[in-house]
């Protein structure tokens, strides 16, 4: 009696498909543990803050614009996968130190035991935050290439890159601003007062400044939803069915 020879798992067209999903496993797996670290560490922080003694209306400002930036950072990874095919570990590294500024830009704004917070250092860590956020969809935009498109898909993928070009942009204007106000915050210029207000207005504009920046990018995918479903069908579909 001879045994059969076990099958073999992987075929060439199961270790592509494996090799071509393993970017979005690993953003996925990445971006869900940092981001619930994230959230679970703002909610703490709220609550300290709703108890905080001094500087209560500042503190909530600055945790609500960290917020918004979290929600648009979490659905700025959920797209970078989506721009190519090509990636692995060497991705997770700028996810992790974003995270880190994250939980950052939330533990400052929690009050320690004398009641103040030490939240002038919210400039330094939204400085990190912005630079390992460019990092990130820099990242992305080393490996796409247009050649990864059949000619039908083209337009899609021309539409990505654009994405990762503008919020590659974008990030760096953010980081170099930040950048600038965390020089201010250092070199100590400012009086209490004036740097109070300027806090004010830095917080709003990053509350306001984001959130529009989630309902573009919302808008932007259902463009790029109408544009995939309004290409016809491949030839191999077609003959299939």
């Amino acid at each position: 009696m001879t045994s059969e020879p076990a099958p073999q798992v992987f075929d060439r067209e199961t270790l592509r498909a494996r090799l071509r999903d393993y970017n979005v496993v690993v953003f996925q797996i990445a971006s869900s543990l940092v981001q619930s670290g994230v959230l679970a560490l703002a909610a703490i922080v709220l609550i300290d803050i709703l108890y905080a003694e001094r500087d209560q209306a500042i503190l909530l400002l600055l945790w609500l614009a960290s917020f918004v930036f979290a929600v648009l950072s979490f659905e700025r990874q959920l797209y970078l996968p989506l721009a190519t095919p090509r990636g692995g570990v060497g991705d997770v590294w700028p996810l992790m130190l974003l995270g880190l500024a994250q939980f950052v830009n939330f533990a400052c704004l929690s009050p320690r035991t004398n009641g103040e917070a030490p939240w002038e250092l919210w400039y330094f860590s939204t400085t990190a935050s912005a630079i390992m956020g460019a990092a990130a969809v820099w990242q992305a935009a080393r490996f796409a290439n247009l050649d990864d498109y059949e000619p039908a898909l083209r337009p899609v993928g021309e539409m990505l890159v654009a994405w990762l070009k503008h919020d590659l942009m974008e990030l760096k204007i953010v980081a170099a601003v930040s950048l600038a106000l965390s020089v201010v915050v250092a070199s100590s210029i400012l009086p209490t007062p004036a740097f109070e207000w300027v806090t004010i207005g830095a917080a709003l504009v990053g509350i306001f400044g984001n959130a529009w920046l989630v309902r573009r990018d919302g808008q932007r995918f259902w463009e790029l939803y109408s544009k995939v479903y309004a290409l016809p069908a491949s030839r191999t579909t077609g003959e299939k069915s």
